[in-house]
């Protein structure tokens, strides 16, 4: 559509390095955006909604906080 096409082109003037998707939903959108964009835009896939399993880092509230913000600023570099 005109709009997802207005989306790659801002994300490729502006130097968007990253994508935050959530672990909620299939990252199936995010990831087409940055393959279209073209510029090695990075899919990060933040914890939403819900606690995640064992071993995801995210098993708590707290763990889940500090690994998404660390995703965040790695991501942001």
């Amino acid at each position: 559509s005109e709009d997802l096409a207005a989306l790659v082109e801002t994300i490729r003037v502006e130097g968007v390095r990253a994508i935050f998707a959530e672990t909620t939903e299939p990252p199936a959108l995010a990831e087409a955006i940055a393959r279209e964009a073209g510029t090695g835009v990075a899919v990060i896939e933040l914890f939403t909604g819900s606690l995640g399993g064992p071993g995801s880092g995210a098993e708590t509230l707290v763990e889940m906080l500090l690994t998404n913000a660390t995703r965040v600023a790695d991501a942001l570099g």
